[in-house]
């Protein structure tokens, strides 16, 4: 059976002659079989010169140790015709029925092509643009590509014969994820693509997709890894579940908007046509005073829906995306005076306005307009839900990166359950009563101040009094 084998089959004696050797070696090695049967180191000698120490090992094993185990070595030959080949060789010991060591059966298989697609598959694993890592059974690292020495910072030095959980390359790998890698290099499963969070030598985090298949390589169950790095993606995808969340908002706050304002208008619009359908059904039992004080009642809603739509108009320009303030040279300080006097000079005023500013000038870059709008609106608020006789304090100081605006009232205060929603278009608070007031006066103002790149917060406490505090970034001015 031996002479019609495919591959190179040798029998040794004890002494290392051969006994026997297949047709197939001249195929294979370019070696006629009576020159092997003339020649026990022939072998060795077409052996390529880095593979002879390692060829001549393997021979010592076999014939002074005599295992029970068949050896296993690959090798290179060079052919009589100068060829370099690859073999694949393997040799079992062979003994007598009594156990005598009779030699030993040689099996050599020309396995060029295989070492030519290995090398191929070694170039195409090494410069693959995506990274693909090789681990063990024990989750250690047997083999990396350039990509993933890129992409981590580790070189493969440093990584074979470690865990990514040591190297810190993973941030976690509990039992269950272990074992469940260790049962899938038994089945030899391929994984479905999931995704995967490393950390590389410099601190950054990698967010991955990873295929998993296992492979054996040299007997041993490996598992394959290819990553693809998908950081930015999921950066994007993030921004995108973010502007749809603010989309869904804007849409539900529209929807919101549009309800609470046709609630707002039916109101006045309610009571001027009340109103007009009693002069029409009643005109003429009414004398001058009573129809005046009839058109004054509809001139007065008139006036209130005008306001409204004013304000509408207002706060719908000021969340348009494009709004465009106008920033000029400005200062807050004499602003604030001004406005504190123009209050003060209303002969109705009951109450006491204290401004307080700790620094002069306070040179600014804003919306001038923008600014003495929402401080009137921040003191007309103050003054319309306090009692007469309370001081309303309105203070300006600055740091060297921001300017604090604050008015603060000892007026009705405003329930905790309101603040939530108290710059929402439209919104009062529950303990306003008679109090007239759109409920748009805070909305315009915290948009006025957001296009500044500011905030504005409240505090308030139920009969004690509401601070509303503005802070504004101090820009360069130049």
């Amino acid at each position: 059976m031996a002479d019609i084998t495919y591959d190179w089959e040798a029998w040794r004696g004890v002494d290392g002659a051969y006994h026997y050797v297949s047709p197939s070696c001249e195929r294979i090695s370019g070696y006629t079989m009576a020159e092997f049967m003339v020649d026990p180191n022939l072998t060795l000698r077409i052996t390529h010169p880095d593979d002879q120490a390692g060829l001549s090992e393997h021979y010592r094993a076999i014939l002074y140790e005599a295992q029970n185990q068949p050896l296993e070595f690959d090798f290179r030959i060079l052919t009589a015709g100068g060829a370099t080949r690859w073999i694949s060789h393997s040799c079992m010991p062979v003994y007598s029925a009594d156990g005598q060591w009779l030699g030993r059966r040689e099996s050599n298989r020309d396995i060029t092509e295989r070492k030519r697609m290995e090398e191929r598959l070694h170039i195409l694993f090494h410069n693959a643009p995506d990274p693909i890592v090789l681990f063990d059974g024990a989750m250690m690292f047997r083999d990396a590509n350039h990509a993933y020495e890129a992409m981590t910072g580790y070189s493969r030095t440093e990584l074979i014969g470690h865990t990514a959980l040591e190297l810190g390359i993973e941030e976690a790998q509990d039992d269950e994820s272990v074992a469940f890698v260790r049962a899938l290099l038994r089945r030899g499963k391929i994984v479905p693509p999931y995704e995967l969070l490393l950390r590389s030598k410099s601190g950054e985090r990698i967010e991955l997709e990873a295929n998993l298949h296992s492979e054996i390589i040299a007997g041993e169950s490996m598992a394959l890894v290819a990553m693809r790095d998908i950081t930015e993606r999921k950066q994007t995808e993030a921004v995108l579940r973010e502007s749809l969340q603010k989309l869904a908002e804007l849409n539900e706050l529209k929807s919101r908007f549009v309800s609470v304002a046709a609630h707002q208008f039916r109101t006045p619009l309610a009571t001027i046509a009340i109103t007009t359908e009693n002069l029409s059904a009643y005109r003429k039992r009414m004398d001058d005073a009573r129809i005046d004080g009839r058109l004054h009642t509809i001139l007065t809603e008139v006036q209130h829906m005008k306001v409204m739509i004013d304000d509408l108009l207002h706060l719908t320009s000021l969340q348009s995306e494009g709004y465009v303030i106008k920033p000029e040279r400005f200062d807050l300080d004499v602003a604030c005076r001004a406005i504190v006097e123009q209050f003060q000079e209303d002969p109705a005023l009951a109450h006491t306005l204290r401004y307080t500013s700790h620094e002069q000038p306070v040179s600014v870059l804003v919306d001038s307009r923008l600014m003495e709008e929402t401080l009137t609106n921040l003191i007309s608020n103050a003054l319309k839900y306090s009692s007469a006789g309370t001081t309303i304090a309105i203070t300006l100081f600055t740091t060297a990166d921001s300017i604090t605006l604050s008015v603060s009232d000892q007026g009705i205060g405003i329930p905790a359950a309101d603040l939530p929603n108290l710059f929402q278009p439209f919104h009062r608070a529950g303990n306003v009563g008679q109090v007239e007031g759109t409920g748009l006066g805070l909305s315009i103002a915290k948009n006025a101040i957001e296009v500044h790149g500011g905030t504005i917060t409240v505090e308030s406490e139920v009969g004690r009094g509401t601070t509303f505090t503005v802070m504004l970034p101090r820009k360069d001015e130049t």
